[in-house]
This record gives structure tokens, sequence and C-alpha cells, in this order.
């Protein structure tokens, strides 16, 4: 695609043309050097100075592989000429910087905007050339940083799941002990001494539900299978035939859609998400039998399922902390468990690309929404 601002009047290789294309490079705020089709420079603006070093009389008629490093030369000059048989405006070295070579030999970073001039006949290249060095250093210490929370998030996982691991064993221990002296002595114990003994069993068993949980959370990362092809439908049956005797008990009625909607996920952790929501919907329930309903809308390359129910509901002051480790709105006598199903689940949704919210009023219901990539 030629450059159209600089084509009217462009018929000949006039001198007048020529000084009408210097104007308009010196106006650039970038860096410009001006080729022909031999990668000769004919022209380039004062910015090239304090860029590469070069003064605008040193650069003219001089080959414009002179500011490529003589590592990348060679494949330049194929560039260079595969460029002529077609020609376009196009930008190169956002993806990967491309690097020039000053005048003192020093390497820079940059970006280069490509378009070509039609001088009577002629092609001429116009190259604008913009320093990324900045850029390039703060991507670079951002891979590198990035790359180190990973490690560390990896060391953390697996220190959570080795010390949850080897927390089991004392605590199967006390665990143990406790109903032993449950079992042979509790005739010798008063009232309360029989009370603290149900304290210590009942602490250990929900210790051993956090352990169990922390476990799970350190392996969604370290332990996930390939995300695959999966028909939602079917991993929601797969669900509700768990979940059985917790809906009979409940009197719960679920309802799912029946589009034969599929998403790219780990199976396994789809159908903990899943789960993880139904159950929910069955336990934070009113005096009423649970409606729990299912569904799925293809929204561009995500689908976004919705798990809705009418239950107790959800401040809206809490919608963003419920899903954080621990986290728990109720005491354990009012509905059981760690606080960890949500975190799990956002865990989960987050490592395949995704995102999961809520949307509830207290004593309205809610409705759980997670988004994952849909199958082309």
């Amino acid at each position: 695609m030629h450059d159209r601002s600089l084509q009217s009047g462009a018929h000949d290789n006039s001198a007048e043309w020529y000084i009408s294309l210097g104007q308009w490079i010196e106006a650039v705020p970038n860096a410009v050097v001006v080729s022909n089709s031999r990668g000769i420079i004919v022209l380039c603006n004062r910015e090239i100075e304090s860029l590469l070093g070069y003064s605008t009389n040193e650069l003219v008629n001089e080959s414009i592989d002179l500011l490529v490093p003589e590592r990348f030369r060679a494949d330049h000059v194929r560039k260079r000429s595969s460029y002529y048989d077609a020609p376009e405006s196009r930008r190169v070295g956002e993806a990967r910087p491309l690097f020039a070579r000053r005048k003192d030999g020093a390497e820079i970073a940059v970006e280069i905007t490509l378009s070509s001039v039609d001088s009577g006949g002629n092609i001429l290249v116009v190259s604008m050339i913009r320093d990324v060095s900045e850029r390039t250093r703060f991507e670079a210490a951002l891979e590198q940083r990035t790359r180190q929370l990973e490690q560390s998030n990896l060391e953390l996982q697996q220190f959570v799941y080795a010390a949850s691991h080897y927390l089991q064993e004392p605590l199967r221990i006390i665990t143990g002990y406790a109903k032993l002296l449950d079992r042979r002595y509790r005739e010798y114990f008063q009232a309360d001494g029989r009370e603290f003994i149900e304290f210590i069993v009942d602490g250990t068993a929900r210790m051993q539900e956090l352990i169990d949980d922390l476990m799970e959370f350190s392996r969604i990362g370290t332990r996930a299978k390939p995300s695959i092809p999966v028909r939602l439908s079917d991993a929601v049956e797969q669900v509700i035939s768990g979940l059985r005797p917790a809906i009979e008990e409940s009197g719960a009625t679920i309802s799912t859609d029946e589009g034969r909607m599929s998403v790219i996920a780990d199976e396994a952790q789809l159908v903990q998400v899943l789960r993880n929501l139904i159950s929910n919907a069955l336990k934070f329930r009113r005096r009423e039998p649970p409606v729990v309903t299912v569904s799925w809308l293809q929204q561009g390359d995500q689908v976004i399922v919705s798990v809705a129910d009418n239950g107790i509901g959800i401040e809206s002051r809490h919608h963003v902390r419920i899903f954080q480790l621990f986290q728990k709105l109720h005491t354990k006598r009012e509905y059981p468990g760690t606080g960890m199903g949500l975190a799990i689940c956002k865990r989960i949704v987050e490592r395949h690309g995704g995102r999961i919210w809520v949307t509830s009023d207290p004593g309205k219901g809610a409705t759980f929404q997670f988004s994952l990539p849909v199958v082309s």
C-alpha cells in the first residue's frame, strides 16, 4: 500500500519532489530513513543522529545494511528483497524487537514501520525507526519476575502439599487416642470431661477436612490433566449422579440446559467446580426445597456457565470475599464446611483462563457464573 500523502506530484525524480519528501520526514518525530530498491539510503532526517549517532551526510548514498548488526545482515538482505516484491505498510519488531547498529557499534532494540513511496515508477521504502530499548528492558524484567513468581508459586504448592501430607499422621494419632479414651474410659469421666473429648474429636475431624481441602487446592496446578473438549451436559449429569442422596434428602429440583455445548477443560476439574457449586446450592437453602438451574450461553470464544438457586443469598459486600481461602460467612453449626470450596473453584476456573463471579441478594438466592473457552 503506497503512502498517498507522498504521491501527489511524485511523477518524476525531480529535485522539488525530493525536497518535499525531505521536508515531510523532518516533520516526523521518529528517526526516518528512505532507501531505494538497491537498499541505498537516499534521504534521512536529523532524528537519526540522536538515535544512531550518524549525521545525515554520513548515511546518504550508503547501504541501509550499515544500520543492521552484522549477525543479522544476511537475513536482512533477503527480507529487504522480499519486501520490494510486495511492498506494503507494515510494522515490524512488535512481537520480537529488532536491533539496529549505532555508529559506535552498540546495538539498540527498535521497532520499524515500513511504507512504500512511488516516485515516478521507482519504489522507495520509508523506514520509521523507534527506540524500544526501555520497553524491551521492562518486558524482560517482567518476564523474569513472572518466572520467579511461577517458581515461587510452585514451591509454595509443593510445601502446602507436603505439610498437609505430614500433618495427617499426628492428626490420626490424636483422633485415634481421643476416641480410645472415650470408648474405654468414658464412664470414669464427669460430664465436662466427656464434653472435652467430644471437642477434641470434633476439632480433629474439622482439621482433617481442612488438610484434605488444602491438599486438593495445592494439586490443582501440579496434578492437572490436559484440557480436552468436554460436553457440559455430560459433566452436569455426572455431578447430579454423584449427589443423588443429597438431592433426595433435600427434596431439591435440578434443571439443566439441554444445549449440546462443549468447552475446553480438564474434565475432572470442571466436574469439581460444578459439584462444589451445586452442593452449595443444596446446602445453603431456606426452608423450602432447593430449586437449582444449571445453564450456559456462548459469548464470543467463551461459554458462560450459570448455577442459580433459590437459597439464602449473599450480601453484596461478601461477593468477592467468598472466593478467598478459609472465608466462611456462617458458623459450622449453621452450615458445615471449611471455606475452601469456592477458592478451589476460582483457582480451577482461572487456570483455564476464565473467571468466576456471583450475583445475589440476601433471601433471594444466588447465581454463580464462570467462563471457559468454547470448542471452536
